[in-house]
This record gives C-alpha cells, sequence and structure tokens, in this order.
C-alpha cells in the first residue's frame, strides 16, 4: 500500500488516532488541539484515520487516511453474534442504574434491550467468561483484517489512540495496535460508560473527563487493567480562557432541541415560548439537535423574532454534521450571546455553566409513553443525577414555570450561591480543562514530548 501523505515522514514513528465518527474527529481538532497536533508534528507523524467526507473543514496540511472496514460477510455475522453474547455478559457484570432504568422501560426500543430485561437472572455473572469471548473474537478479527495489518505496520506507530472506542469500527484498529505499540481510547461523551459503556477491545489506556467517570471506567474496565486518566474533554478547552468571561446585555433564549427517542415535546415547547416572547420584546434562537434533519423545524424559519440554526437544509448524514468543526464554534457564540439556555437532560448543561449562563431544564413531558416511559425517569441515570441536583440549574416541572424562570433568568444571573454552585461543579468535572487543554492533558500523561 501506498502512503502519500503532507507530512510524513518514514523516519518518525506516527501517532494514529482512529476516529470512526464525525463527533470525535471535530472535539480532537478543535482549535486548542490542533497547535498541539501541529506542534506534535515537529517528532511524530500524526495521522487521522477517519472518513474521506469528515474532513471538509480541516486544515489539508494534516495526514488523513480513509478508514477501511472487514468486507467478509461471513466473519462479520459471526463477530456480531459474538458482540452480542459478549455484550449480555458485560452489561451483566456491569448493571448501572441507567441500563436498569433503559431496559426495564424499553425506553432504547430495541430487541437486544428487551432480550437483556427477560435473560438477566440467567446470563452469568462471569469476567472469565466475558473474556474468553473477547479472546475468540480478536483472533477472528484479526485473522480477517490483514489490509488493516499491514497499514498499521507501514504507519510505524508508537502510539494508537481509539477517539470513539465503543463504535466496532474502530475495533481492529485497536486490535492490530496493540501487538504494535501502547494503545488508548478516549472516552467521547459524559455518558458513555454508565449508559453504552461495552468496548470491543479495551486497550493500555482509558481517557476520561473527570474523576467520577475514572470510577466508572474502573468499574467497567478494571478487570483488564487498564491505566486510566482524567484529562477533561477537548469541547471544554475554552474553560480557562473563558473563566474571566463577562456576560453581554441580551435578549436572546437558546433553545437546544433533543433527539426524538429521548425527548419527544420540543415542539410544543417551542410554540409555547413563541406564544409570549414578542411581548417581552425576546429573540428565540433554535439550535437543531446535530443528529436530526432540519426539515423537521422549516415551518418556524419565517416567524418574527426567532431563528433557526443551521438556517439551510444540509445534508442528512448526521455524522457527516456532528464532524463539522463550525459546529462546535458555533454553539460557544450562541451560548455566550444569549441570557438562558433551553434544553432537556443534555449535555448542553456543560456547555452552559461553562460560559456563565443560566439554563434551564425541562423536566417535564406532556405524554406518557409506552411501558410508562417518561422522561423524569432520565433522572436516575448515572450520568444525569449530578446535573439535575445543582442550585445553579433550573429543572422545570411544567410550561408556566418554564416561562417563569425565563423571564427571572431575563433579570437575574446567578446568585451568590448559584455561582458557588456552578464553579464547584465544573472543579469536580470539569476540572482537568481549568489548568490545560485535554490534548496536552494526554499527551503528558503518555510522555510523548
Amino acid at each position: 500500500m501506498e502512503l502519500k501523505f503532507n507530512e510524513f515522514e518514514d523516519s518518525k514513528k506516527s501517532i494514529c488516532f482512529i476516529a470512526s465518527s464525525g463527533m470525535s474527529l471535530r472535539n480532537i481538532l478543535l482549535k486548542s488541539s490542533l497547535k498541539t497536533i501541529l506542534k506534535l508534528q515537529e517528532k511524530y507523524n500524526i495521522v487521522f484515520i477517519t472518513e474521506k467526507n469528515y474532513i471538509e473543514t480541516y486544515d489539508k496540511g494534516i495526514n488523513f487516511l480513509q478508514i477501511k472496514y472487514i468486507k467478509n460477510k461471513l466473519v462479520l455475522k459471526i463477530s456480531m453474534v459474538l458482540n452480542i453474547i459478549s455484550r449480555l455478559l458485560f452489561d451483566k457484570l456491569n448493571y448501572t442504574n441507567t441500563k436498569k432504568i433503559q431496559y426495564k422501560y424499553d425506553w432504547l426500543g430495541n430487541i437486544y434491550s428487551r432480550t437483556f430485561y427477560k435473560l438477566r437472572r440467567i446470563i452469568p455473572k462471569s469476567n472469565f467468561i466475558f473474556f474468553i469471548f473477547r479472546k475468540i473474537d480478536n483472533k477472528l478479527i484479526k485473522l480477517f483484517s490483514p489490509e488493516i495489518k499491514i497499514i498499521m505496520k507501514r504507519l510505524n506507530p508508537i502510539h494508537v489512540i481509539s477517539l470513539d472506542p465503543i463504535n466496532k469500527k474502530e475495533y481492529s484498529y485497536l486490535l492490530h495496535g496493540m501487538d504494535l505499540c501502547n494503545t488508548s481510547a478516549v472516552i467521547k461523551s459524559f455518558d458513555n460508560i454508565t449508559s453504552k459503556g461495552y468496548i470491543p477491545c479495551v486497550p493500555n489506556n482509558i481517557f476520561v473527563w473527570n474523576n467520577l467517570m475514572v470510577k466508572e471506567a474502573s468499574d467497567a474496565y478494571g478487570y483488564f487493567k487498564p491505566s486510566i486518566f482524567a484529562i477533561g474533554a477537548s469541547q471544554y478547552d475554552h474553560l480557562k480562557l473563558d473563566s474571566q468571561l463577562v456576560k453581554p446585555e441580551s435578549n436572546q433564549i437558546l433553545y437546544c432541541t433533543n433527539s426524538t427517542d429521548i425527548y419527544n415535546d420540543d415542539h410544543k415547547n417551542i410554540d409555547y415560548i413563541i406564544s409570549f416572547i414578542e411581548k417581552f420584546n425576546f429573540k428565540l434562537l433554535i439550535r437543531v439537535k446535530q443528529t436530526d434533519t432540519i426539515k423537521r423545524w422549516q415551518k418556524y424559519a419565517l416567524l418574527n423574532n426567532v431563528a433557526i440554526y443551521p438556517n439551510i437544509i444540509v445534508d442528512d448524514d448526521a455524522n457527516k454534521k456532528c464532524s463539522d468543526k463550525n459546529h462546535q464554534v458555533s454553539l460557544v457564540n450562541q451560548i455566550k450571546e444569549s441570557f438562558v439556555v433551553v434544553s432537556s437532560y443534555s449535555t448542553i448543561i456543560f456547555d452552559s455553566l461553562a460560559l456563565k449562563t443560566p439554563c434551564i431544564n425541562l423536566g417535564y413531558t406532556y405524554t406518557r409513553h409506552k411501558n410508562g416511559w417518561d422522561i423524569t425517569k432520565c433522572e436516575g441515570f448515572n450520568h444525569i443525577k449530578p446535573l439535575i441536583e445543582l442550585d445553579c440549574v433550573d429543572n422545570v416541572r411544567s410550561k408556566e414555570e418554564l416561562k417563569s424562570k425565563v423571564l427571572h433568568r431575563y433579570k437575574n444571573n446567578f446568585n451568590n450561591n448559584e455561582e458557588k454552585a456552578r464553579k464547584k461543579f465544573l472543579n469536580n468535572f470539569l476540572g482537568a480543562n481549568l489548568k490545560n487543554s485535554s490534548l496536552n492533558n494526554l499527551i503528558d500523561k503518555l510522555n510523548l514530548i
């Protein structure tokens, strides 16, 4: 295989970032990380193994390689069965509060969740059996991915870093990387360990946001004895600079929609907010969830004092939308320009608090869904509980309370107690970002410079 890169030198070792998802690529290539990557290129070849259509908004001076997948259908089917069995075993070993609620109420709405809940009492709780199934799958995948083995050898890596280790697309690269060098995984989201958690190949090191996630990762993957470090999250690298941020005066409400499988009442809430914004001279910016289709929101495009982001019909490839670096940059700017942010059980709470902007969590629903599922059940999720218990988050229980809190926040930012709670939360959950960028923290832990 011939490699044609901009900055590749055969005499150098390589650091390979595997980015099968658009979001993980975007986060690692934000401005703060990009500076570090360019500095690393003085000593190493830096290679991003990802999808070609994810890189359109990034510097072409960086080395990109199209990610490869196993094509043997029989092998893929066998591996899929092994992974399903492995995940059943893993979830029995790591039956978190989040999973208990999700599976009981069939929140995920798929065959796997129903199967696990029905079989949960007879599934053996055994790390050894889980380990054996992973060994079998590892042997199979390594045997039938010779092209990836050749690629990894040619790259001559000193380190292979999976940016979305829960995604099985990165599995084979980590496997071959473990035969050649040190390997790591970066957990991209604050809910990934307790809600999903299953990693097909546990590498030497795991990097997470904070010390709470260190414990979660230790509980989930401790049998494989990885080193686990809290390094922050790339999308919050602005935290150190914005610690002195002074909020400008604003009349803008930022409403961040959620996935329909999490919260299905965004349209009703937006209609209600629109009913009173003119009276109070508010502007409403509707930020459509990155995995959603913009077409569902076009009816608001021509209304007075209402804007939609993105404001055009974009490609419906959710992963491609997630990969755009402007997505995260625009979120930071939109939060800064708003006096309040409205969302439902979302990581947007992290973003709002990081930028000194009051946030309202929609802790109610208009309708009860199948099997008794209600959005407030999310409050039992491991990753949500610390968010909604905060004094600095307005957890509203009705549309009337939503209006009341919006009006309150228009006149009042955080009071002294709320500001103390906000700072304490950021120190506990994003403290690593207050000291350094997440990529610099990662590099420091691996002694790469």
